[in-house]
C-alpha cells in the first residue's frame, strides 16, 4: 500500500523485444559497406590500401552489389544477437519491477542485466557473424578456395556439415 493508503498498481509494458533486432536490421542495410570494408582492411596480409582505397577496390571489380555480400548473414546476426540480448533485458528487467512492485532495478543491477544479454547475445549470434565474415572474404580469396556461400543458410548447413576447421 502506498502512503495515502492507496493500492499501488504495476503496470508492466508489453515486451517489444524483437523490434531491437528489426532496427538492427534496418541499420545494416546502411553500416553493411562499411563493415565489408572493415573485413577486407583486416584480413590483408600486406597493408596495401587504406579504407576508401579499399571501398574504391571493392566497388571498381564487384560494384555496388558487391559492397552487400554477405547481408542475408548480417541480418540473421541481428535477428538472432539484438534480438536475443534485448529480450533477456527485458525480460529479467521486467521480472524485477514486478517482483519489486514496480521499483526501479540499481544501476549495478541494470548493468548485470545488460551483461548477461549480451552473452547470451553474443553466444546466439556468433555462428550467424561467422559466416557474415566468411561471405564477405569469401571475394578475396583465389577461385578454387572460395566457399561461395550461396546465402546464410546454406553458410550455416555447410558449416554443420563440415565444421569450422577451416580458417576464416
Amino acid at each position: 500500500m502506498a502512503s495515502g493508503g492507496k493500492k499501488v498498481t504495476v503496470r508492466v509494458k508489453p515486451q517489444r523485444w524483437y523490434l531491437g533486432g528489426f532496427a538492427g536490421c534496418m541499420a545494416v542495410c546502411f553500416t553493411h559497406p562499411l563493415d565489408l570494408v572493415k573485413v577486407h582492411l583486416q584480413t590483408q596480409q600486406k597493408v596495401q590500401k587504406g579504407m576508401v582505397g579499399m571501398f574504391g577496390h571493392v566497388l571498381k571489380t564487384h560494384g555496388v552489389r558487391g559492397l552487400y555480400n554477405g547481408l542475408t548473414a548480417s541480418w540473421t546476426r541481428q535477428l538472432t544477437y539484438t534480438t536475443t540480448r534485448v529480450g533477456v533485458y527485458e525480460f529479467a528487467k521486467n521480472k524485477i519491477l514486478k517482483d519489486t512492485g514496480g521499483q526501479l532495478p540499481p544501476f549495478y543491477l541494470k548493468v548485470t542485466l545488460s551483461a548477461l544479454g549480451g552473452c547470451c547475445g553474443g553466444l546466439v549470434g556468433t555462428p550467424a557473424d561467422m559466416v557474415n565474415v566468411r561471405m564477405q572474404n569469401d571475394m578475396k580469396l583465389p577461385v578454387d578456395q572460395r566457399r561461395n556461400y550461396k546465402h546464410i543458410f546454406d553458410g550455416l548447413r555447410r558449416v554443420a556439415s563440415e565444421g569450422t576447421s577451416h580458417a576464416i
